[in-house]
């Protein structure tokens, strides 16, 4: 009798197992029953479990085990991480066990394994049994994950929607409101907040449903605290399904107990690389986060939790951004890593040290430009024109050479009319000292001595029509060699004429810099015919009056050339070179040198705004 109940009773556990195996089931249904089932066609099984996780990532965990509530040792579980990393069947045996794990692969990526402990036995009945059995699994796998993606999509789309429409245009904390109210409504949730650090802790900038967050302040109080335990341990945290996990989750406890909400979801944020907020997700009891939940409020944390972040730092005040900014760049200095930005720094201080300390040569800029010691000018001695111009600017001359000679034609006739006139007088002289006329002989002989200096006069003009050099030295300005015939009056400058053995520097320098400069000191000039060589000069003398020069204001100093310098370079320097010279003023701070031309400035500016 009793071995007719007995098959009675087994055939009637495989059709409920069976049964369980349906389309409609729920997940942890079908396992239990594709285990129980697959359990029940292999001989001899102790024990068995079936270890699901997500595809290649995990964590893998025991999602069902047969014999309910029954337990293997450590060496079944050695078993199914060899099969989890290898991707490929694992067999142990021993003396008085034997232990199969398979491995679930489906499109190259592993989703868990399922293991057998049985009596010993030989292991290849086992696994050709587990690889049919398997293929029931897998397709299941394959239809929920489908269906599991499909409406994660719709979802996440429908999401991805609400949240483009509460993002648009507009303040803040506007933004925010809409955005948790509208995440509270459509993922079904009592109440959705949003949060930021600042200066360390959590600061809860928007509670769905709520304008005004002062009329909650435990409750901002207890998010805020829940915010900073997800950001802390930079993970999400869902209460009560990581109550058994090694997790901190205190704030979430009493955030749940004190306001009625037994399931808590908070999903932390990292828009550039440091965690900087986060969503806190709360449901009613009978409503718990599965997996598909949890996965959909993450992406849609992704999504807006970095756009939030944007505006909000792009809505803080200039002096929060120049604090926060600061406060990044100390935290880059003073943490791991950004090695360039610490010897930048370091190498920064030491310059301003030595800026602060040390002593250096204070000289003043100014533009220089050599002229000779004497500078004879050579003017049209007559009225004429020019008949001859041998030389002009920059040639050398010797004393004496003709440099140039006007047109003496017109005096050489007269001066051949005065030589007439002086016979002609003295003829007359004679005849009436002849006569005995003693009146008519003096008018005669004053006129013949007046026709002499007229001959006097016009020699000395033909003389003087050849200009010749008066010295050795080098023209310094004239051209008249395409002036030829062109008619020149008496005093017109025609040439300029510096010696080559004596030259003088004149010094343009800006004149808020003219106050420091003093009559006897020394300095270099570099001209821009020499750069290589740096001629030294004295200040003999500061023209006390203003000049503008290129819209600046300058006053004008004159310096010499030592003796001992100024023939040795003679043959280089030319009158008219023009260059950069520096004066030697004294010894001062290097800080005081780099920094005074910008603090007079304000000085000045200062004085002009508020004096």
């Amino acid at each position: 009798m009793n071995d007719a109940v007995v098959p009675a009773q087994v055939k009637r556990a495989d059709l409920a197992w069976w049964s369980a195996l349906s389309a409609t089931s729920d997940r942890q249904s079908f396992l239990d029953a594709w285990l129980a089932l697959q359990a029940s066609q292999l001989p001899g099984v102790r024990h068995a479990a079936l270890i699901l996780g997500e595809p290649d990532s995990g964590p893998f965990e025991v999602a069902s085990q047969y014999p309910a509530g029954s337990r293997a040792g450590a060496a079944f579980y050695g078993v199914v991480d060899e099969s989890l990393q290898g991707r490929e069947v694992a067999v142990s045996a021993d003396a008085g066990a034997l232990v199969v794990a398979y491995p679930i692969v489906l499109d190259g990526r592993i989703h868990g394994v399922a293991a057998f402990e049985t009596a010993k036995q030989a292991p290849e009945p086992l696994v050709q049994a587990l690889r049919w059995g398997a293929g029931v699994l897998e397709c299941w796998l394959i239809q929920h994950q489908e269906t599991d993606t499909a409406q994660t999509v719709e979802r996440l789309m429908y999401v991805i929607n609400s949240v483009a429409r509460a993002l648009k245009e507009g303040q803040f904390k506007d933004v925010a409101l809409t955005l948790v109210t509208d995440l509270a409504t459509r993922l079904e949730c009592d109440r959705v907040s949003i949060g930021f650090r600042q200066d360390g802790r959590s600061k809860v900038y928007a509670l769905s449903h709520s304008s005004r967050l002062v009329q909650n302040m435990n409750l901002v109080r207890s998010v805020a605290e829940a915010m900073d335990e997800a950001i802390d341990q930079n993970t999400t945290l869902c209460l009560p399904q990581d109550e058994g996990r090694t997790l901190q989750l205190r704030a979430h406890q009493s955030l749940a107990r004190e306001f009625g909400n037994r399931n808590v979801l908070t999903v932390p944020f990292a828009p550039e690389g440091d965690a900087r907020g986060a969503l806190v997700f709360e449901r009613p009891d009978n409503m718990p986060f599965d997996r598909q939940s949890i996965e959909l409020c993450q992406s849609v944390v992704l999504l807006a939790g970095r756009v939030l972040y944007q505006r909000l730092q792009q809505e803080r005040p200039f002096w929060r951004k120049w604090r926060d900014a600061a406060m990044e760049e100390s935290g880059r200095l003073l943490g791991p890593r950004h090695i360039g930005r610490k010897l930048a720094v370091l190498a920064l201080i030491g310059i301003v040290l030595f800026a602060c300390f040390a002593h250096g040569p204070y000289r003043i800029s100014a533009t220089a430009t050599v002229q000779g010691v004497v500078q004879r000018v050579l003017a049209a001695p007559f009225d004429g024109y020019i008949s001859d111009a041998s030389r002009r600017a920059g040639d050398n001359v010797k004393q004496g050479e003709a440099l140039a000679a006007l047109d003496t034609r017109e005096t050489e006739l007269e001066l051949l009319r005065a030589g007439n006139l002086e016979v002609q007088y003295r003829r007359q002289a004679e005849e009436a000292s002849a006569r005995g006329d003693s009146a008519a002989a003096a008018i005669a002989q004053a006129q013949a001595r007046q026709a002499m200096a007229q001959i006097q006069f016009y020699r000395e003009q033909i003389q003087r029509a050849t200009l010749r050099a008066p010295f050795d030295g080098m023209l310094v300005s004239g051209d008249l060699t395409q002036q030829l015939g062109e008619a020149v009056k008496r005093g017109q400058e025609l040439f300029k004429l510096s010696p080559l053995d004596g030259y003088r520097l004149w010094l343009d320098v800006e004149d808020r810099l003219i106050d420091d400069v003093a009559v006897g000191q020394t300095g270099r000039v570099a001209l821009a015919a020499m750069p290589d060589k740096q001629i030294p000069f004295t200040i003999t003398r500061i023209v006390p009056l203003a000049q503008v020069q290129e819209g600046k204001t300058v006053f004008r100093l004159e310096a010499s050339l030592p003796a001992n310098v100024a023939p040795q370079t003679a043959p280089a320097l030319r009158p008219g070179m023009e260059g950069v010279g520096r004066v030697d003023i004294d010894e001062r701070r290097y800080v005081w040198i780099w920094t005074h031309g910008f603090f007079d400035w304000l000085r000045l500016k200062w004085w002009g705004w508020f004096g």
